[in-house]
């Protein structure tokens, strides 16, 4: 099957929305193996953008055509620029981190032949890690306060609405902006020193993180990318739970010291993640999304992954 193929059947099928392929990320069916490449410099653009969401199109795809697609497989063009700490070799560092779990996750997926050696040399790099803290904890601008917007809310069901959240989602407590910038050495290797989870909390054995996603009237953040999101916050959680990236020598949240306290005593086995949005990409009404990136690889129960897709209307969970 052509990639006009994929989208007319995919399109044909889904009743809640049109489908669009977006450039730089190309499809194709042969056989029962769905082939994704990505091309050029996608390779180096932030994780929820359509040409780098290689996790979502996957897991999507196969979850609509489950009768088609049996196999997955990824390739893409690997740069030849020397490697610097820019900002775009970082988003690198995450698209090879996430191309690595995935694989590691699901059976039904593999990394071509041309992209193996890479994965296996930057494999040999994850020795050294940290997580990163910031310096305060985060606080709404003057200005956000004005305006509806997805920190306002990630605000607001941190705070006022923070009950009927705990309630919902059996929580001890909810707290936003859990930072996941990760170093090596004591040096930026993800991007991003402010990037976080938008919102999380733990009960006993358990940890939830939340993805959160506000469109209101714009759509501009309905993509298939909120997949990619989860999956890798998840993927770090559990690499921190597991050792493989250590806790930050100190941070100025209490509710962030007491999880990196109870994490070394292996306390958490079970992670939550979950999407929470207003609105979500036409492809993720297909109830089997969620059931695909559930059905993982036997052996990566070590630190045990479910995933959730759940929806709200202004601050009403659903």
């Amino acid at each position: 099957m052509t990639e006009q193929d994929i989208l007319n059947t995919i399109n044909d099928a889904c009743v809640v929305g049109k489908v669009r392929f977006p450039s730089k990320i190309n499809f194709s069916i042969c056989g029962t193996k769905l082939n994704i490449e990505i091309k050029n410099e996608a390779v180096f653009n932030n994780m929820q953008t359509d040409s780098s969401s290689f996790e979502g199109w996957a897991i999507c795809l196969k979850a609509w055509l489950p009768d088609i697609i049996k196999e997955v497989e990824l390739v893409w063009d690997i740069p030849n620029e020397k490697e610097d700490e820019s900002n775009k070799w970082l988003h690198y560092h995450r698209f090879l981190y996430r191309a690595l779990r995935f694989d590691e996750f699901y059976d039904w997926f593999s990394v071509s032949t041309t992209n193996q050696l890479e994965l296996e040399n930057f494999k040999k790099k994850l020795v050294g890690l940290q997580n990163n803290c910031f310096s305060r904890k985060p606080l709404l601008k003057g200005n956000q306060k004005n305006r509806l917007s997805e920190t306002i809310i990630e605000y607001y069901l941190a705070n006022d609405f923070s009950k009927q959240l705990r309630d919902c989602l059996d929580l001890d407590f909810i707290d936003r902006q859990f930072p996941v910038g990760v170093k090596k050495d004591g040096r930026p290797f993800f991007t991003g020193g402010m990037s976080a989870i938008d919102l999380w909390g733990t009960k006993d054995n358990k940890l939830t993180i939340i993805e959160l996603k506000y469109n209101g009237t714009e759509s501009s953040n309905i993509k298939v990318g909120i997949i990619s999101e989860l999956f890798m916050y998840s993927c770090i959680m559990r690499d921190i739970l597991k050792g493989v990236i250590s806790t930050p020598n100190r941070s100025p949240n209490d509710n962030e010291m007491q999880f990196y306290e109870n994490s070394k005593k292996h306390q958490y086995t079970h992670i939550e993640a979950r999407m929470l949005s207003d609105r979500y990409h036409p492809l993720l009404s297909n109830s089997n999304v969620i059931d695909v990136m559930n059905y993982q690889k036997p052996g990566v129960e070590d630190v045990n992954i479910t995933y959730y897709k759940n929806a709200y209307k202004l601050f009403n969970i659903e």
